[in-house]
């Protein structure tokens, strides 16, 4: 391994003691920082380095190789409580052995990407890729409030070589579900599952026959609109 300055990862916390590069991984040596207190007591400065070990963690990618950091953990006895403590890594997700900003990537990728692609451009295993995707899928779910829209738009985008149906808000300029496919009885139960269905009003699409009987079928309060470059 070869020594490195500390700015190198960007993570100022930390130390950086060595690096190894290989093929498709980088690896660095780095050494967690001194904690100021005792973390049983608090009391500061009275505590002695009792034992250490090197734990990987992983971190973002850096020019198209996976990262790992080899943090230097370290352990320490308070002669003011007798007790023996690891501190918390600053910037760290223990619980997952991965820097915070590498979960924060993860959280945004999973939602772009198949779960195989971010776990193999990361180093990481696909299970905890999941797992972050689920987390952060129930955490927005939570938070999120479906409104039936006033003006529902009906279209369709053309994604891995078949035609799926995309229903949007058109006063809000929002995305509300994009369908596997374009079929009547999708759309139908589509739209049958929306709440307050009854509050559409307009409904544009283009002249797709599927699209206007399940609208006529769902919707028979909402007037169907056909934009001018449809028609």
């Amino acid at each position: 391994m070869t020594s490195l300055p500390d700015n190198i990862l960007h993570l100022p916390e930390y130390h950086v003691l060595a690096t190894k590069m290989e093929e498709h991984d980088l690896h660095y040596q780095v050494e967690a920082p001194e904690p100021l207190a005792c973390e049983e007591c608090g009391v500061e400065s009275e505590f002695v380095r009792f034992g250490k070990r090197d734990v990987a963690y992983r971190d973002l990618p850096i020019h198209g190789r996976r990262v790992t950091l080899w943090v230097v953990r370290r352990r320490y006895t308070c002669r003011a409580c007798g007790r023996t403590f690891r501190p918390a890594l600053p910037e760290m997700v223990d619980d997952h052995r991965m820097t915070r900003r590498l979960y924060n990537h993860v959280e945004k990728e999973a939602f772009n990407h198949p779960y195989a692609y971010v776990a193999d451009t990361t180093g990481l295993d696909e299970k905890t890729v999941r797992e972050i995707f689920k987390k952060k899928a129930e955490f927005l779910a939570a938070w999120h409030r479906f409104e039936t829209p006033r003006c529902l738009g009906i279209d369709e985008l053309y994604l891995n070589r078949r035609y799926r149906c995309i229903l949007t808000n058109l006063e809000e300029r929002t995305l509300l579900d994009l369908l596997p496919g374009r079929q009547q009885d999708a759309v139908t139960r589509r739209l049958m599952s929306m709440t307050e269905r009854h509050q559409v009003e307009i409904v544009s699409m283009d002249m797709w026959k599927p699209y206007r009987r399940a609208v006529q079928a769902v919707l028979p309060q909402a007037r169907i609109v056909v934009p001018e470059f449809n028609q």
